[in-house]
Order: structure tokens, then sequence, then C-alpha cells
């Protein structure tokens, strides 16, 4: 059944930034305290190999999670044909207003090229065809991780052809919601079409190609002691037996810089 919101539509406009910074686009000049977050240490995460370099990795818990959130993409529809150039993007919410940072971020992939999008900007893609994942993030640039917060669509950029991406398929996309200007930063994904157990699908979390832990639920982590320089944070889907799913969207990579 079509879902239907109270609220009004909103228009939302992007632009096209490759590796685009994924701090919150809205700026306000007060952030609600109900939004706030709580790093703790916990007993849960599976460091099955030893942390490299003298870092901490905590888990991050916003002391809001906006379990009855939810939002429809009015625009573009599900496979629409549309011409290369700006394409524009509008999405109807429920029970999450664009207030203290709330925002919409695009995850814009065809297998070979990425793109990432902040909110207020216009997006401007070529011809081809690719998969679009929606979400909600809250005002630290966090996913919102309810059933209700996320939204697949086929884009055809161009390209009239009947090739059909299966929505259906276990996806990740990597998400880091605050700049890297400090040895610490937040590491959040959005996870499409599969469940995370301890004695089943997980999260393979890699740091620089050294560190690297499992997770066996949907949560945000918070990394300390990154040095300055280059890193490479990348997610992977893994089956019981810690083996590789296969497919385009069940792995993603991101470098960044510790100024």
């Amino acid at each position: 059944m079509k879902k239907t919101f109270l609220t009004k539509s909103i228009l939302v406009v992007f632009s096209v930034a490759i590796f685009a910074s994924c701090e919150v686009a809205e700026k306000t000049e007060s952030k609600s305290t109900s939004e706030e977050a709580v790093t703790t240490d916990s007993d849960t995460l599976e460091q099955q190999s030893v942390i490299a370099s003298g870092l901490t990795i905590v888990d991050y818990k916003p002391r809001k999670t906006f379990p009855e959130a939810g939002f429809e993409q009015l625009t573009p529809k599900h496979k629409a044909f549309l011409q290369p150039g700006e394409i524009k993007f509008s999405f109807n919410t429920e029970k999450f207003p664009f207030v203290d940072g709330h925002s919409v971020r695009l995850a814009i992939e065809n297998g070979t090229d990425k793109f990432v999008f902040d909110a207020n900007k216009k997006i401007t893609l070529p011809k081809g065809v690719f998969l679009c994942a929606a979400y909600l993030c809250d005002g630290r640039g966090v996913s919102l991780k309810n059933a209700h917060s996320t939204q697949l669509t086929q884009l055809n950029i161009g390209v009239d052809e009947k090739k059909e991406i299966d929505l259906k398929q276990p996806m990740i996309f990597l998400n880091l919601p605050i700049e890297r200007e400090t040895a610490n930063i937040l590491v959040d994904f959005m996870l499409m079409n599969i469940d995370l157990s301890k004695k089943g699908n997980k999260v393979r979390l890699s740091i620089d190609d050294q560190t690297e832990m499992y997770l066996d639920s949907w949560r945000t982590l918070e990394i300390k002691g990154l040095a300055k320089g280059k890193h490479k944070i990348l997610v992977e889907l893994v089956n019981d037996k810690n083996l590789l799913y296969e497919g385009v969207y069940t792995h993603d990579s991101r470098d960044f810089e510790i100024q």
C-alpha cells in the first residue's frame, strides 16, 4: 500500500560532487540537545583482530533515534526516463521535519562511478543507468535506522533501456557524516535487504587495510586516535562464514584525510 504523509512536500535540489563532504548542509544557529549523542565502550564490538596504531573504537548512540520517521521520494519516479544534466529531487516526510540540520542524503552509483550528495544543492548526472539510495539523516549527519527511512530507485539518464537493477539484493552504503578535521571520526553506513546477527550476516569494517572488525548489528561507530594524513574506510557484507557477498553494492569504501 502506498505510504501517505501529512506534511507538505519539500523540494530538495542537489548538485554533483564526487566524494562530497557529508557535513550537514542546512545550517542552524542552535542544535537541539535532544539529538546530541553519547559514546560508550561496548562489550558487543566484535574486535576479532588487534586494533592497530592505538585506535579506540566505541559505539555512538544518538539520544533521539526517530523510530517513527519516514519519507517518500516523490521525484524522480522509479525507472523514469530522464535527460542528462540537472536532476531535481523532491521528498515528502513524516514525523521528521527539516529542522536542526535534518536532511536527506543520496548515494548514487552505477557500479563504477559513485556520487554522494548533500541537501540544498543541485545534481547533475551524465548518461547511464544508476541506482539511487535516499536516506534520512539527523542533525549530525547520522543515518536513521528504521524500515521507513530509506528508499531505492533506478535512474535511467539518457538511456531508454530495459536494464533493471535488482532492488532486493543486499546493499551497504558508507556514510561519513562529519568532516575529517580531527583524529576522531564517525563511521556510519546504510543497510538494505539484509539483517545482521551474531551467528549470521555481519559487516566487516576495515581501516587502512590494518584494523579489521566484524559488526553483528546495525550501528554507528566513533573511531578515535587516527593520525594526520590519508586514511581509508572499507565496509563489506559477509555471510555466517565471513565470506563476502557477491554483488556490486555489497561493499563500499571511502578515502579521506585528517588535517
